[in-house]
């Protein structure tokens, strides 16, 4: 059409070329992880490489939409920027739960199966989740705490050197095998241990019921995380044909 300056109308190339980029980057991710990730790691290995993944995932995530902002800018200021504040209007709060979420699982304050108490509320962490904390409470129930009122209310954990502190491990023990013979094996090695409180309740939780192997979580409780470290590697050892540690207080 005559009398049209297309050079004035957005283009939005680089937008799309952005986004068909980053999904393509995440689709082959997915697919390699789905496919050889449980080739090479026993089903223990793989939780904890898990845990560090799905923070990289949420790192990568928060960058590519970031990327996607700016080349959404870049490819018309005035749409662009007027699209962006809109669309981050509407979702500030999940946006600021999710940057909040990714502040605190990489910061080195708050770790998984840590005792919290989050004003008259105290509960174990179990999760961070993608836009609010897992808290198991005392009862048993689940709490799904925004980051954003985590970040905003009073806080109070227990130190590593006078506090309590908890730590979940899990266990696979193979079957054949009575599992109420077997807790009560982990615990008398547990509570022979210098490391662990013996005032403190052993938790145990099933997880699963497989055909060659009961998956169960043990918490223990004690008054140092290097502690109970070393606690998991005794525990561990047992099922797991490694060395235990030196028991050395």
């Amino acid at each position: 059409m005559e009398g049209i300056n297309y050079n004035l109308l957005p283009h939005f190339e680089l937008f799309f070329g952005t986004v068909a980029i980053g999904l393509s980057i995440a689709l082959v991710y997915f697919i390699l992880k789905k496919l050889f990730l449980p080739m090479f790691l026993t089903e223990n290995r793989r939780e904890r490489l898990l845990g560090n993944i799905r923070l990289l995932e949420k790192i990568f995530w928060a960058v590519f939409i970031a990327i996607i902002a700016v080349s959404l800018i870049l490819s018309h200021a005035i749409v662009g920027l007027t699209l962006v504040l809109f669309i981050g209007g509407v979702l500030w709060k999940s946006i600021n739960n999710y940057l909040l979420g990714l502040i605190f699982q990489m910061g080195n304050k708050y770790k998984i199966g840590q005792i919290i108490r989050y004003g008259e509320t105290q509960g174990t962490i179990r999760a961070f989740n993608n836009r609010s904390l897992e808290l198991e409470l005392e009862g048993g129930e689940y709490l799904d705490l925004p980051y954003r009122l985590f970040a905003g209310g009073p806080v109070f954990r227990p130190s590593s050197k006078s506090g309590i502190m908890s730590h979940p491990v899990e266990l696979l023990l193979p079957k054949p095998c009575q599992l109420e013979r077997e807790e009560n094996r982990i615990r008398h090695r547990l509570l022979s241990l210098p490391w662990v409180l013996p005032n403190q309740k052993i938790v145990f939780e099933h997880l699963a019921d497989e055909p060659t192997h009961y998956k169960i979580r043990v918490t223990l409780y004690g008054i140092d995380l290097n502690h109970l470290y070393k606690a998991e590697q005794v525990v561990k050892g047992m099922y797991e044909g490694g060395k235990e540690v030196p028991v050395n207080p």
